[in-house]
């Protein structure tokens, strides 16, 4: 499955909330990227943004942006992801942490369309090792994650080319 706008557009909380569709390029330059790495039609739906309008005096942890995802516009799915492109170091991450950003997510989502069944964290190139490690080490030794440490090339490479 590929990245769909139209799923992305469509989803009730972008209906609600177009002011909190942005550019994903631009939402990754804010979270420490590069402001090039995908093309400039592409949007997201920024949850913190959401969040933080829905529940000002309380925001619940949330991914950083979700998009949608078909094939053919079938079976389409929401993918969350969260950038970790400012982090020095995926040690100082916890599984909690991890958890209540996927489970404020989706709560936020209000499943109204299907959560794909991966949630992407994004770190530098030179970090994404180190982080699988520290996820295999905070979710039990588990090798096929759910929380999956991935760089923004792969991210890229996995949905929107």
């Amino acid at each position: 499955m590929h990245y769909c706008k139209i799923t992305t557009e469509n989803h009730p909380l972008s209906v609600n909330h177009k002011d909190c569709l942005e550019q994903i390029n631009q939402i990754v330059e804010r979270e420490g990227g590069r402001n090039n790495s995908f093309n400039t039609d592409l949007v997201a739906l920024n949850l913190d943004l959401v969040e933080r309008k829905n529940s000002p005096d309380q925001p619940r942890p949330t991914m950083d942006f979700t998009f949608g995802i078909s094939k053919d516009l079938k079976n389409p799915n929401m993918v969350l992801t969260d950038l970790k492109l400012n982090h020095k170091t995926p040690k100082t991450i916890r599984r909690r942490d991890l958890v209540d950003k996927v489970d404020g997510s989706i709560s936020l989502l209000n499943r109204d369309v299907t959560i794909y069944s991966e949630y992407f964290f994004v770190f530098k190139d030179n970090l994404k090792e180190q982080a699988r490690s520290h996820f295999r080490s905070i979710f039990s030794g588990r090798t096929n994650l759910i929380f999956v440490p991935i760089k923004v090339s792969e991210l890229r490479d996995k949905f929107f080319i």
